[in-house]
């Protein structure tokens, strides 16, 4: 038998340091999310297996057999709940909690449940331990099996936050295979010397590293304001969606932040933001303030009950001055209400949700809350939809190229094309530019699309008949921000061109007039391209300032005027203008394209100001490939007879 003359004072410093880690953590405003609630029930259980350890070392002698056999089962079932708590919380905190995998949590709790029955069954066989007649504690004859299931858990608590890190996630997860291994080690030495206890010493330590390198509320925190980071936001919003719950949402945006700035410098700016985040945060105790961006903030209202309520007080809230140093300000903002997040699949989708609503509404009224209507949400699912659509067509390389006409109007032949990508998705059917483009230079995959559209003109070049491939001039590429920003990526185009054998001037890139305007950065980098015999287009010329001072910028060959330019001709005067200005562009040594052209008055019209070149949808729209080779072939046909 064994004497259990235990040293106390291990177990009673550690239940005073669980006793601080659960005062702190109650203390701290505990955020609702499953990880926050996940951990408090940890903490619970972790005070109750020392208080009944504690409990067991001191009462042993003075009570009966019965009280001692029930202190002694809720010790080992205690520490055994701990161990699957502890597994569960390493799977929450590892994004292993979804719906699809609910059914691995499910086992956890399954498994738990036997373990403790079979813990509990030890008052009738005495399987774990017993008592004899002179109150004597001794160890059963399957004592040695309680750690099988313990050192499953532990093990695989252990190695799951290891897997975590090596995928690139937080490190900051392994404190939890810390306290694995300092329990293993803990209960080891108190297996091999019973005298020792340590349980306590060892659920203190774990508890301790885990607060204060996962749960610490400090970290889920914005620094400047103290409001929710936007981090923090995400993980809620994943495991909102995730669980069908839902929250209304208010989203808002300091007006004037940039102008206040530039005022009175950044120092006040973010000293008025902080102010503005405990405006929002002290409306209401039960709602939860992010900082989602620098001077925006999202609002979930927990207090669903009463919204219209809490947003008049909102309102009433931002009416108040704020005070910063000398200075009495009153903080407008544009804000928008989602009352219903169950149409979102993703926090990725709620953002992107959340920065179209912004956008659409940019010129609303300042501090008026908008509710979100379910077409925006619609809008932005699809988004979410075609961003999928498009990562699919990277991965596969299943990204076409279209080609439009262009006309020499002296000839009648087709003297060019202009290259546009489709993506034709298996879900979603074909998807047009106008929809994936701006989700590519959003989502920072618009490089990638441009390398695989660059490729798929090569194809095209290398493979169209000799005769076809004389008679076109060009084949034009448009080109985003970011591809003309980065030196690197133009090389990368030249490399894939120059690997297929075609002839640099086969190949014109596109640009539009707002690009060309940075005339700072682009210069040097585009050089690359001109300087290997590509040609440059000035694209879409009059969608912005119609400046002609655009194309002396950089080395254009090519200047392609946008529809509305020859669309308003109606009178002698505006003639005059367009033909001015296409006289200028062929003095400057520049080729004019006309483009959107769809109708014969719009082609008289362009005809007459001196354009050479027309593209539109009187001619052809976007063919693809196969398509516009049998074109070509058509057109020559039709031009010789």
């Amino acid at each position: 038998f064994l004497t259990l003359q235990y040293n106390t004072y291990i177990e009673l410093t550690s239940l005073l340091f669980l006793c601080f880690a659960a005062v702190r953590f109650s203390r701290n405003r505990r955020f609702p999310d499953r990880k926050s609630f996940s951990f408090g029930f940890f903490i619970v259980i972790a005070i109750l297996a020392v208080l009944f350890n504690l409990a067991g070392c001191y009462l042993m002698p003075i009570i009966s057999r019965g009280w001692n056999m029930f202190i002694n089962e809720m010790v080992f079932m205690l520490q055994f709940l701990l161990s699957s708590a502890l597994l569960y919380y390493s799977i929450l905190i590892s994004g292993l909690y979804t719906k699809k995998n609910k059914g691995i949590s499910i086992a956890i709790w399954v498994f738990t449940a036997i373990v403790l029955l079979i813990i509990l069954s030890n008052v009738f066989n005495g399987w774990l331990f017993f008592f004899d007649k002179d109150m004597n504690y001794y160890h059963g004859f399957y004592y040695e099996l309680y750690f099988v299931p313990f050192s499953i858990c532990l093990l695989f608590a252990a190695v799951i936050p290891l897997i975590h890190s090596r995928e690139g996630n937080q490190t900051r997860y392994l404190s939890i295979s810390i306290y694995c291994i300092v329990a293993a080690i803990c209960m080891a030495i108190q297996y091999y010397f019973p005298d020792m206890l340590l349980t306590g010493l060892a659920i203190a330590i774990g508890t301790l590293v885990i607060y204060l390198n996962i749960q610490n509320p400090v970290s889920a925190k914005d620094p400047l304001t103290g409001a929710y980071s936007r981090e923090t936001f995400t993980k809620f919003a994943d495991e909102l969606i995730q669980e069908g719950r839902s929250y209304p949402l208010i989203y808002g945006d300091i007006v004037g932040t940039k102008t206040f700035n530039k005022t009175f410098g950044e120092s006040y700016g973010n000293i008025m933001i902080a102010k503005v985040s405990d405006l929002l945060a002290g409306i209401s105790s039960k709602n939860i303030v992010f900082r989602y961006t620098g001077d925006s903030f999202i609002i979930i209202v927990i207090d669903s009950a009463h919204l219209e309520e809490y947003k008049e007080k909102v309102i009433e809230a931002l009416k108040r001055s704020i005070n910063i140093e000398s200075m009495n300000i009153v903080v407008q903002m544009k804000m928008f209400c989602i009352n219903d997040m169950k149409m979102e699949t993703s926090s990725e989708s709620l953002s992107r949700t959340i920065e179209l609503s912004s956008r659409m509404l940019k010129n609303s009224h300042p501090n008026k809350i908008v509710t979100l209507s379910k077409e925006v949400i619609r809008e932005s699912q699809r988004s979410s939809e075609i961003e999928g659509a498009l990562r699919r067509a990277l991965a596969s390389n299943n990204i076409e190229i279209f080609l439009q006409p262009v006309i020499d109007i002296t000839t009648g032949r087709v003297a060019a094309a202009e290259a546009l990508a489709r993506i034709n998705d298996p879900e979603m059917g074909l998807i047009r530019p106008a929809d994936f483009i701006p989700i590519a230079e959003e989502t920072g995959m618009i490089s990638s699309l441009s390398l695989k559209v660059v490729n798929r003109v090569c194809m095209f070049l290398k493979s169209t008949p000799l005769e076809c491939y004389r008679n076109l001039k060009w084949v034009s590429i448009n080109l985003s921000v970011s591809d003309c920003l980065s030196r690197a990526q133009g090389e990368k185009i030249c490399n894939i061109i120059e690997s297929y054998g075609i002839a640099p001037h086969k190949i014109a890139f596109e640009i539009t007039e707002t690009m060309a305007t940075i005339e700072k950065i682009l210069p040097e980098n585009l050089r690359i391209l001109t300087d290997k015999g590509f040609s440059l287009a000035l694209d879409d010329f009059g969608t912005e300032y119609a400046n002609i001072d655009s194309a002396l910028r950089l080395p254009f060959s090519l200047a392609k005027l946008d529809r509305s330019v020859i669309h308003i001709v109606h009178n002698r005067n505006q003639m005059k203008i367009l033909k001015r200005m296409v006289g200028v562009f062929n003095e400057l040594g520049l080729e004019t394209v006309a483009e959107g052209v769809d109708s014969q008055e719009m082609i008289d019209i362009a005809a007459s100001a001196g354009v050479r070149y027309m593209q539109g949808f009187f001619y052809s729209k976007p063919l693809p490939v196969n398509v516009f080779i049998n074109y070509l072939i058509q057109n020559k046909e039709r031009n010789n007879q």
